[in-house]
């Protein structure tokens, strides 16, 4: 079974991108039980038939998908959305929704579309798993599904449907578009325009670290000096610097692309000047160089040599939560679980340890609750 499941493992992470760790495995080891106990045949004998039928890999990929989701989650972000970004942006464009799994991320942004009055602005969602974009598809959802949306939005939005369920509204659904896109093998869709919008949350910490680079590669070639990226919470410590900036918004992080100077050579003559960085707080000697040369590292692929430079800079920063959480994730992308998670209680730790005093400076723009929640989701809820 368990060399099925790293020929499984292996066919996704080529086709998908998909980051296996301690969860995903044990998930995927389940799905392929689930299905070669359906199909009345060894574990061996299905996954040998996977990378011949795409049917098969395609139900594969629904089955481990990860479909968390509800309805204006971080709401923070619809506020930066229609309050700074679309009124920036001009009278029409596509938001650009990717992993929009069955659907609440999707509906959200088209209600904040049309509460904001946005009406030459629609939503492109997007998702690998064909299961998740027919739910998203048929906008029907239950009771049970409806967090995140308070009575003036489901008086507004929703209306019954024949099973006693709750369907989005026709209206709304004009505004928005599914369709399948692979986020770790294909470019970004052309129905995005120049991806002036972008909502890509939690969607790359389900990728191992070449399917992020190449996403957000490809990404930031599309997306025009003005655009607006939206991520998770666990996804911009190490993934997100090489391409752009991170930008504090109240209790929210939005991302705006380099500019093209950062991307580009330097004309011959005078060496061209460097964008301005944000100011980092003074560190013990040595953090910062270690810090930029695991970044490096990082950035090039060489994940061992990054897991070095981290821990080196962990070591001189021991109370800088951020110092650990680079290392935790470095690890994670070496296949280190354990030992990663040993970084993020360090981590959780430092932060615990930082008082009551403003912490942002040292954090790079992170505020202490979004760390938080990215631990929640490495560790779990604190004992």
């Amino acid at each position: 079974m368990s060399a099925a499941v790293d020929r499984a493992a292996a066919l996704l992470r080529d086709a998908i991108g998909l980051r296996i760790d301690d969860t995903s495995r044990r998930r995927l080891a389940q799905a392929v039980r689930a299905a070669a106990r359906d199909r009345g045949e060894p574990p061996d004998a299905y996954v040998a038939r996977l990378a011949a039928e795409r049917d098969e890999l395609d139900g594969l990929i629904d089955a481990v998908a990860v479909h968390e989701t509800a309805f204006f989650r971080d709401p923070e972000h619809f506020e930066i959305l229609t309050a700074r970004a679309l009124p920036e942006l001009g009278r029409e464009g596509v938001v650009w929704c990717a992993g929009c799994a069955h659907g609440p991320e999707a509906w959200s942004l088209a209600m904040a579309l049309e509460e904001g009055g946005f009406g030459g602005w629609t939503v492109l969602a997007t998702d690998v798993a064909r299961g998740a974009l027919e739910r998203a598809r048929a906008a029907t959802y239950a009771e049970s599904e409806l967090r995140g949306l308070g009575p003036a939005r489901r008086a507004r939005f929703l209306r019954r449907a024949p099973d006693g369920r709750f369907e989005i509204v026709p209206r709304l659904r004009d505004r928005a578009r599914m369709r399948r896109h692979n986020l770790a093998a294909e470019l970004p869709p052309l129905e995005a325009g120049a991806c002036p919008v972008v909502f890509w949350r939690n969607v790359l910490i389900y990728l191992d670290h070449d399917a992020q680079e190449r996403a957000l590669g490809r990404l930031r070639e599309r997306m025009p000096e003005g655009g607006w990226l939206f991520l998770g919470g666990s996804e911009s410590v190490l993934s997100s610097r090489e391409h752009f900036d991170a930008e504090r918004f109240g209790g929210a992080l939005a991302y705006r692309p380099h500019p093209p100077a950062r991307n580009s050579a330097p004309s011959r003559g005078r060496p061209a000047a460097a964008a301005p960085r944000r100011a980092r707080p003074a560190r013990e000697p040595g953090a910062e160089a270690l810090t930029a040369e695991g970044e490096r590292r990082a950035a090039a692929g060489e994940t061992a040599e990054a897991v070095a430079a981290f821990r080196r800079a962990a070591a001189l920063a021991p109370r800088d939560p951020l110092a650990h959480v680079r290392l935790g994730l470095a690890l994670e992308r070496a296949g280190r679980a354990a030992t990663a998670a040993a970084a993020f209680r360090a981590a959780r730790d430092a932060l615990a340890h930082a008082g009551p005093a403003p912490v942002e400076p040292g954090l790079e723009g992170w505020s202490p609750a979004e760390l938080e929640r990215l631990l929640d989701e490495r560790l779990g809820p604190p004992a």
